[in-house]
């Protein structure tokens, strides 16, 4: 998740979008690196806003990649106008990092987490109650090294739980949807668009 406020504040741990915690569709789990800004993560699972946060590189194409790989028409728009989406939003690392600090920056404070707090948080994530509903997951932060231990924890939580894992290019880079794409194969994409057929089976009934 990646909106960006000036002040501290206390971020949920996930987030799904309207009314998607009251509702019984399967949903897919997708990660990013950590909240940009201050503040603390709560334990509690609230909600993710495009309203709130039009311009969020990570969440809006996470969106447009749904809508291509899955051929639904502009499917934020469509979740947007229902209150619900069966995607929900959450990071690997439990610290947020301001955004004005340099990628070395954020290295070294991404490297600096204990790697208990990290596979910790990564944990916890997999043992909220929303996460029975979960029936895949996109682990999207990149290679860097910074993230070893808690893709490596992604991993472990979803081979005890036989969730399929879709490791993808960093969502939130500023690079073309071919390079997205060129990683999203055929196996993939059956994965995330059998949980988005669900969701619109549910949702349209």
């Amino acid at each position: 998740m990646h909106p960006d406020p000036a002040m501290s504040e206390v971020r949920p741990i996930a987030a799904y979008l309207g009314n998607s915690s009251e509702a019984e569709f399967p949903l897919v789990l997708v990660l990013g690196r950590e909240y940009n800004g201050c503040g603390n993560l709560s334990s509690q699972v609230g909600r993710y806003s495009f309203s709130e946060s039009p311009r969020s590189t990570f969440w809006n194409r996470t969106y447009s990649l749904i809508s291509r790989a899955c051929h639904v028409t502009d499917f934020k728009a469509r979740c947007i106008a229902a209150g619900h989406s069966p995607v929900v939003f959450a990071n690997v690392l439990p610290q947020p990092i301001p955004n004005k600090y340099s990628d070395r920056q954020k290295q070294n404070i991404r490297s600096s987490i204990p790697e208990g707090e990290v596979r910790k948080h990564v944990r916890s994530l997999f043992r909220l109650p929303i996460a029975d509903r979960f029936r895949a997951v996109v682990l999207s932060v990149g290679d860097g090294a910074e993230f070893t231990s808690a893709a490596e924890q992604v991993e472990v939580e979803c081979a005890e739980r036989g969730l399929p894992m879709i490791k993808l290019p960093y969502l939130g880079a500023h690079t073309g949807d071919d390079v997205i794409d060129a990683a999203f194969n055929q196996q993939k994409a059956e994965v995330l668009c059998s949980v988005v057929a669900e969701f619109i089976t549910a949702t349209d009934a």
